[in-house]
């Protein structure tokens, strides 16, 4: 359980959550460190699918909407990618390896409309808000209103970056 921690956290523990035998779970995955860089790299692989597979005409609503997908296929793996692999030392750099690439990707689409000097800031920032916004709506938000969540957000950050960009 992500509550307890990677280290704190046993194969027996994770085959009991799964209601699944350890030997079962070890003829998936050699280790516990193998069995956590899988959920991450499946969280990674369904954003970057997720994102190709979506209409990019609203940016901002298409980026909320990729990682809502996606958090509502696996909420516990978006989780554990956005707010636990990130203080695990084992998987820090992984986690910040992917922020930095959908910074790079927010940089990429709004940079040019912002103050050169909060450029990096404002990518970082971007992204921040998109995943804790998501995982804020995963824990309070009704699914029935993730269209609205998705439209609402995404007029959000069009303000944001219009801010920015204003001097």
């Amino acid at each position: 359980p992500p509550a307890r921690g990677f280290a704190d956290t046993s194969m027996t523990d994770v085959a009991g959550e799964a209601d699944v035998t350890r030997v079962l779970l070890y003829r998936h995955f050699d280790s516990k460190e193998a069995l956590y860089r899988a959920v991450l790299d499946r969280v990674v692989e369904l954003l970057h699918d997720t994102w190709q597979n979506l209409d990019h005409t609203d940016t901002p609503g298409t980026a909320m909407r990729a990682h809502l997908v996606v958090a509502r296929i696996d909420p516990d793996g978006y989780r554990l990618l956005w707010h636990h692999a990130e203080t695990e030392p084992a998987f820090a750099a992984y986690a910040h390896e992917i922020r930095a690439l959908l910074e790079a990707m927010a940089d990429e689409r709004v940079g040019a409309a912002i103050k050169p000097d909060l450029r990096s800031w404002a990518a970082a920032m971007l992204v921040s808000t998109i995943v804790e916004s998501v995982l804020t709506w995963l824990a309070h938000g009704d699914p029935l209103h993730d269209e609205q969540f998705i439209a609402t957000s995404g007029h959000g950050l069009v303000r944001m970056v219009d801010g920015w960009s204003e001097g």
